[in-house]
């Protein structure tokens, strides 16, 4: 009897779990970083949560904010000059046009 109500829970938990079909309507934007004419340069003090809260501001949820440098200059000191580092985020792909109006644009898939 242990057993099959052990069974039975671990069943029902599994159909309770939220699914992975949430994760396919995340889509990855990117963004160069600039010195600081970054729109999130007003926010926090770590770069990925000054990302995260500017976006939070704008009405877009971010499941995840990575920095990936692609370059290692030299480098202008303009605030307008790129970094080198490139911004990537996960969002709902219900707003990818307010992040395209910031400046993002849409990682497309391989092949594409």
């Amino acid at each position: 009897m242990i057993k099959q109500v052990s069974i039975f829970f671990i069943f029902f938990s599994i159909l309770l779990s939220p699914s992975c079909s949430d994760d396919l309507e995340l889509v990855e934007m990117t963004i160069s970083e600039t010195g600081c004419m970054n729109p999130w340069d007003n926010f926090s003090t770590d770069k990925k949560d000054k990302i995260k809260a500017y976006l939070n501001d704008q009405g877009i949820w971010v499941k995840n904010v990575t920095r990936h440098q692609y370059s290692e200059g030299p480098f202008c000191e303009s605030c307008a000059c790129p970094t080198g580092y490139l911004v990537i985020i996960q969002i709902l792909e219900k707003d990818i046009v307010k992040a395209e109006d910031i400046g993002f644009s849409k990682v497309l898939e391989e092949g594409n």
